[in-house]
């Protein structure tokens, strides 16, 4: 549980925070283990992906209580599991770090680590505020410019990624229009 110095109309930017930890200290975990350590990529809002498959998922929620308001932020990483772990229907494909390093790791010996570089965040944005973190996570997600595929409700929206908004939405240009998506989840990546 954290109390970063967010706004309530910007918390969900700390979602984009946590993704951005995740992906840096992935990295730095599969360089040298892994083949490719630059498979890596954000999907909007809450996935980490390695080459189109999930190997971690974020949630965060926002409350408050007697002594402020706080953020949850709940991570899933996938760590040990082999190939057979996974059902077999998922919408999206998934890996684990033991499938991308032939390694098999006790979590609590990683959990220091990522929590090194979320403080080192959260630090930066105690010190800097918000506006870097739209420009950081389109750096690792990989999509500016790239065709995708909403759900936005029970709407399917596509459009070309221009950004990620100050509030952390996701920002798509659809034909000669722009349109501001707030909620949803990406369906397809059409056009990779």
């Amino acid at each position: 549980m954290f109390a970063p110095p967010l706004i309530e109309e910007k918390a969900p930017l700390f979602g984009l925070l946590v993704g951005i930890a995740l992906y840096e200290w992935c990295e730095s975990y599969l360089t040298g283990r892994c083949v490719d350590p630059g498979g890596l990529e954000l999907r909007w809002p809450n996935d980490l992906l390695y080459r189109g498959a999930k190997l971690a998922g974020i949630l965060c929620e926002a409350g408050s209580s007697m002594q402020g308001r706080f953020i949850v932020a709940g991570v899933g990483l996938n760590v040990n599991q082999d190939g057979a772990s996974f059902p077999s229907d998922l919408r999206t494909p998934a890996t684990s770090l033991y499938l991308l390093t032939g390694a098999i790791e006790p979590p609590r010996r990683l959990l220091p680590g990522i929590l090194a570089v979320l403080d080192g965040n959260l630090s930066r944005l105690a010190s800097e505020g918000c506006g870097w973190i739209p420009s950081v996570w389109l750096a690792t997600s990989r999509w500016l410019g790239r065709r995708v595929a909403v759900r936005d409700g029970v709407e399917i929206v596509s459009g070309e990624v221009i950004g990620v908004k100050e509030d952390g939405a996701l920002w798509l240009r659809i034909g000669g229009e722009e349109r501001v998506i707030r909620t949803g989840e990406v369906e397809e990546n059409p056009g990779r």
